[in-house]
């Protein structure tokens, strides 16, 4: 048998140092220098080696448990050697490092010893490697911050920088409100209910605080103090409702300023009114029973009658009458809102050959008189059709079409007598304030010299509550709310919480 190993000594020019002739893990015969010039060193590596080739080791784990020198392993494994290989823990892998590492520690100490402190060596240094790692890793996020954060305060800076030049270049309140009133003019169909709004904003910001006058001065604490005054220097009911819709007005016309001179809007910062209040104040929604409805269509002669301010000797009108009872009954009936009914046209009734059957198809509506007028639907739900109640709504229609007082466009046409000044002679779109005050009358004023006149609707109706009571009926006949929701334009959601309380009794109606 070929001896295993071999150590001799070979001579270099001022130096004398041992070398090995052995075999590998892997079985070849290598000739390594042991870098020594001691004999008894010389010795010990040679025997470690011995004892590995005896034990045919070929792992380190294997290795480390015979407690031989580390260069007998570096000898033995060799520093490049067995890589590749499957299942193999060299000196190059990381296990292998730390417990060569861990082995060098423990020769360190009496033999005794050794296999002791052999496993605590490895633990401590591999959680050495692992805090060198996450200090290392700690350290690339740590770069990783400052680069985001330089980058968020160039954002910042460049943002300050541009509101401020938005800033100066922004007009004052008077010139905005001018070109806001151009905006709302086109976008809604009663801007006079935002423009009231603006206008009161700017007074009061004129009197309470003449140093703003640009739009871009105007600060959250200013539009939270006018609402703050505005809602409570009123009624003491329904503050928090008031409050609510002075936001709303206010709140878009700081948002179309903010959007069109490209400042700040204050509104973010303003706090909005709890949806829970608002319901609080709101109470339960008020409607009618059929019977209320039937008995206000009833006496509608004698409320005509009043309205136009007849003598005794003198008829009322019977095509009148027919009128008004068509149109408050698609109010109590079709559950249209006063600006769905205003735009309604005559082709939107849809009545079938054998006139038992109809249907209102209520959608956007272009102005037939006055050019690029058009009626938006409040929401995309409110797009739909309402089947005419065949009993207590399609008599009403017939008779109402029956009589010629339908318009040449709109179903209802407003009457010649109540047009304003300044509507074109072929106007015949009621406008829905104008229809409110016939249904409801009005109080009379002092400052304006006019009269208190009588409506046509009993007091406590109105054409809402009129809405609210066609959804009331459908859910007091037995419908489902989304059955509902879609008659009347809302969302199932919409309809629960507001007809709550029907849903929770057993009442039935026949509708």
């Amino acid at each position: 048998m070929a001896k295993k190993y071999a150590v001799k000594p070979r001579l270099q020019p001022g130096r004398t140092y041992y070398i090995a002739t052995f075999y590998n893990s892997s079985g070849n015969r290598i000739t390594r220098s042991l870098e020594t010039d001691k004999h008894d060193k010389a010795g010990m590596i040679g025997a470690g080696l011995v004892t590995l080739w005896t034990a045919r080791v070929s792992d380190m784990v294997e290795a480390l448990s015979l407690n031989v020198e580390p260069i007998c392993l570096k000898l033995y494994f060799g520093e490049n050697e067995n890589a590749d290989a499957p299942g193999v823990v060299t000196l190059n892998d990381v296990n292998g490092r730390i417990l060569a590492q861990a082995h060098a520690e423990a020769m360190k100490y009496p033999v005794g010893m050794r296999a002791m402190l052999r496993p605590i060596l490895t633990d401590r240094i591999r959680l050495q490697e692992q805090n060198d790692a996450l200090r290392q890793q700690l350290g690339v996020q740590r770069g990783l911050l400052d680069v985001e954060k330089d980058a968020r305060q160039t954002v910042e800076r460049s943002i300050v920088a541009h509101a401020a030049k938005s800033a100066a270049l922004a007009p004052l309140i008077v010139d905005a409100r001018g070109e806001y009133e151009k905006h709302i003019t086109a976008k809604v169909s009663r801007p006079r209910d935002y423009l009231s709004v603006i206008d009161r904003f700017t007074d009061f910001l004129t009197a309470s605080f003449p140093d703003v006058q640009n739009i871009a001065d105007v600060l959250p604490g200013h539009v939270s103090r006018f609402l703050d005054e505005k809602a409570n220097s009123e009624a003491a009911a329904k503050k928090s409702i008031r409050r609510r819709n002075l936001r709303f007005a206010v709140g878009r016309f700081l948002n179309w300023s903010a959007q069109t001179y490209h400042i700040i809007s204050p509104m973010s910062a303003v706090k909005a009114v709890s949806v829970q209040a608002v319901r609080r104040e709101r109470g339960d929604i008020h409607w009618h029973s059929l019977e209320a409805v039937n008995a206000a269509l009833d006496a509608l002669p004698a409320r005509v009658r009043a309205m136009q301010d007849l003598k005794p000797e003198e008829a009322v009108d019977a095509v009148d009458v027919e009128y008004w009872r068509a149109l408050i009954g698609t109010l109590a009936f079709a559950g249209l809102q006063l600006a769905e009914l205003c735009w309604l046209r005559v082709a939107d009734l849809e009545i079938a050959d054998d006139r038992t059957r109809a249907k209102l198809w209520i959608t956007a509506v272009d102005d037939p008189v006055n050019e690029g007028k058009r009626h938006l639907l409040k929401t995309d739900n409110r797009r739909r059709h309402v089947d005419v109640h065949p009993r207590y709504l399609l008599p009403l229609l017939l008779k109402h079409l029956a009589t010629g007082s339908g318009g040449t466009h709109f179903l209802f046409p407003m009457h010649c007598d109540r047009k304003r000044r300044g509507l074109k002679a072929d106007d015949e779109r009621w406008r829905a304030m104008t229809l409110s005050t016939q249904l409801r009358g009005h109080k009379g004023s002092a400052k304006h010299f006019r009269k208190p006149t009588p409506g046509l609707l009993p007091k406590g109706m109105n054409a809402k509550s009129l809405r609210r009571t066609f959804g009331s009926l459908l859910i007091r006949s037995g419908k489902t709310s989304e059955h509902v929701a879609a008659a009347m334009g809302n969302t199932p959601a919409i309809v629960r919480e507001h007809y709550a309380r029907i849903l929770g009794c057993e009442v039935d109606v026949d509708f």
